[in-house]
C-alpha cells in the first residue's frame, strides 16, 4: 500500500510535530496513527502474534507493577482497592503488556501517519504554514537554535512565559513529566521548542530583535545607509510581526486607516513601507498604492509577493524617502510608517515630511509614525532592567538617542525617539497641518506578544483600550509609538 509523502515545499516532519507538541494536539494524532498503524497492517496481513515477546512471562506481572510503582507491601491494598484478585491481576497485566506490544511496534511506523491524522482533520495546511513561517522569521533573526544565554533569561522567566502567557495555564511542578506527557523526548526537547516559539511570537525576543535587527550592527554616518544594514535581512519578520508580536498595533493602524483615509479608491504613496505588509492591505480594500523603500532586499521581496497579491500594487521602487519618485501633487495620501524612526538629524527629518508634503495633493492626508522617548526606556528597563544603570538616561530624554557607551543593544542607537512637542514643530516647519497626533499600542507595548495567539475578539478588545488611552494628551509621553496625521495645505 503506497503512503503519501510525510511533507512537503520543504516542511520538515520534526518541524511539524514540535507544533503539534506544543498545542497539546501530538498524544492524540499519535493514538490516531497507532490505531491507522493497526488498521494498515491488519489490510496486509499483520498480527500482534507474529511478533515475538522479548519478556518472560513469569515476569509480566511484576513489571506491571513495578511501571506504577507498586510496592510488595502495598499490592493487597492496591488490589482491594480495584476489585481484583490474583487471576484478574494476571489477566490485567497480560492485557497491559499486549496493549504495550502492540504500540511499541505500531509507533515506530506512525510517524507519517500522524501527518496523514493531520491531514484527514484539516488541520496540515495550517500547520505547515505556521513551520514555514516560523522558520523564516527565526532565519531572519539568526535564532534557528535560541538558547537561554544567547536571550540572556533565566529558565524560570522561560516556563513562566511558555505556561502562564503562552498556555495559559500554571506553571507544573514537575516539567519532565508535562514534557513527556506531551509527547517531547524530555524536558531538554521541550525547552529548545519553547524558546523558539517565544523567539518566534516575540514574547522574550528583546526589543532589538523585535523590530527586525537580524544581528549586531555597525551604525554607520549615514542614515540611509543604516537602515538599509539593519533591516536587510527582515523582510519575513516585518510581514508577521503585526500577526504575531504587535497585534495591538496592526488592530489599532488598521482602525486609524479607516478613519483618515478617503472613503474612496484613492492613490496612496508608502514611502518606506517595507515589503508592504500595509501596502497590500491598503490594495485590497481598493486603493492605488505606490510602494518604496530604501532597502533592496524589502523591495525585491514585495516584488516577489506581488505575483500572489489579490490586489497586485501600482508601483514598487527602491527610493530614499528624501527623494521620491513621484511628481508634484501625486498622492491623496502619503504614509511614512517607518522613515522617522532612523532620520537622526531634525533638518533631515523636516526634509523627508517636505517630500511627501510636496507628493501630496492640496488638503492630501499624511500618516507618520515616531518612536516615544519615554517608551524607548520603558522597554531597556523591560529587558534590561541588570544593566539600566548604564544607560545615560538623562542624556536620551533631552537629545533623543542612545550614546556609544548605554548598555542597549546597537539597534536602539540607531533609532531617533521623538518627544511629542517636536513631532508638531516639525510638521509645521515643513509645512504641514496637524490634525491628530496619538498614541499608538496601548499601555503595555512589550506586553502584546501575550496576544500572538488570542483570538480576534481579545486582540480588538485591548486594541479598544489603546485607541481609548491613545489619544489622551497626559498619555503621549509614555507611548513607544506615536502617530501623526497631517494635511498638506489646500491653497497652496
Amino acid at each position: 500500500m503506497s503512503q503519501s509523502p510525510a511533507v512537503d515545499r520543504g516542511v520538515e516532519v520534526d518541524e511539524l510535530l514540535e507544533e503539534l507538541k506544543l498545542a497539546g494536539e501530538f498524544v492524540p494524532a499519535l493514538q490516531a496513527a497507532v490505531l491507522r498503524t493497526l488498521a494498515a497492517e491488519q489490510l496486509n496481513g499483520l498480527a500482534v502474534s507474529d511478533v515475538p515477546d522479548e519478556v518472560d512471562d513469569a515476569r509480566i506481572v511484576p513489571r506491571f507493577l513495578e511501571a506504577r510503582g507498586i510496592e510488595e507491601s502495598e499490592l493487597a491494598s492496591w488490589l482491594a482497592s480495584n476489585d481484583l484478585g490474583a487471576d484478574g491481576l494476571e489477566r490485567l497485566a497480560t492485557e497491559q503488556r499486549l496493549l504495550d506490544r502492540t504500540t511499541e511496534r505500531a509507533r515506530s511506523g506512525a510517524t507519517t501517519r500522524i501527518l496523514d491524522h493531520v491531514r484527514a482533520h484539516g488541520l496540515y495546511s495550517t500547520v505547515a504554514e505556521r513551520v514555514r513561517d516560523k522558520r523564516a522569521v527565526l532565519g531572519s533573526l539568526n535564532l534557528e537554535h535560541p538558547s537561554l544565554e544567547e536571550l540572556e533569561i533565566s529558565e524560570e522567566r522561560l516556563w513562566t512565559w511558555f505556561f502562564e502567557h503562552h498556555q495559559e495555564v500554571d506553571a507544573p511542578d514537575d516539567v519532565e513529566a508535562y514534557a513527556v506527557a506531551a509527547g517531547f523526548a524530555d524536558v531538554e526537547e521541550l525547552r529548545g521548542a519553547a524558546l523558539r516559539e517565544a523567539c518566534y511570537s516575540g514574547g522574550l525576543r528583546p526589543p532589538s530583535m523585535a523590530t527586525g535587527e537580524a544581528h549586531s550592527v555597525a551604525v554607520p554616518g549615514d542614515d540611509a545607509a543604516r537602515t538599509r544594514e539593519v533591516y536587510r535581512g527582515a523582510a519575513s519578520f516585518l510581514w508577521s510581526r503585526t500577526d504575531t508580536q504587535s497585534r495591538i498595533e496592526g488592530a489599532v493602524t488598521s482602525v486609524l486607516f479607516d478613519r483618515w483615509l478617503p472613503e474612496g479608491p484613492a492613490r496612496i504613496v508608502d514611502a518606506g513601507g517595507g515589503n508592504g505588509r500595509h501596502a497590500f492591505v491598503l490594495a485590497e480594500r481598493g486603493h492605488e498604492v505606490h510602494l518604496s523603500d530604501v532597502v533592496p532586499e524589502l523591495v525585491e521581496d514585495a516584488r516577489a509577493r506581488q505575483g500572489d497579491a489579490t490586489a497586485p500594487l501600482a508601483d514598487i521602487a527602491v527610493a530614499d524617502a528624501r527623494s521620491l519618485p513621484y511628481p508634484d501633487q501625486f498622492a491623496d495620501a502619503v504614509l511614512l510608517l517607518g522613515p522617522l524612526y532612523h532620520l537622526t538629524s531634525a533638518d533631515t527629518r523636516i526634509e523627508v515630511l517636505r517630500e511627501a508634503r510636496r507628493v501630496l495633493r492640496p488638503g492630501g492626508v499624511l500618516i507618520a509614525q515616531m518612536l516615544g522617548r519615554a517608551g524607548a526606556l520603558r522597554s531597556v528597563l523591560t529587558w534590561y532592567a541588570s544593566e539600566a544603570g548604564l544607560v545615560d538616561w538623562s542624556r536620551m530624554l533631552r537629545e533623543g538617542r542612545f550614546g556609544d557607551g548605554d548598555a542597549v543593544p546597537e539597534f536602539f542607537r540607531a533609532c531617533y525617539f521623538h518627544d511629542p512637542r517636536e513631532i508638531r514643530a516639525e510638521l509645521e516647519t515643513a509645512g504641514l497641518d496637524l490634525d491628530e497626533l496619538r498614541g499608538l499600542d496601548g499601555p503595555a507595548p512589550d506586553a502584546q506578544a501575550s496576544l500572538a495567539e488570542s483570538p480576534e475578539e481579545v486582540v480588538d478588545h485591548w486594541a479598544g483600550l489603546a485607541l481609548e488611552i491613545g489619544a489622551r494628551p497626559e498619555y503621549l509621553n509614555t507611548a513607544s509609538h506615536l502617530l501623526a496625521v497631517a494635511r498638506a495645505p489646500d491653497g497652496r
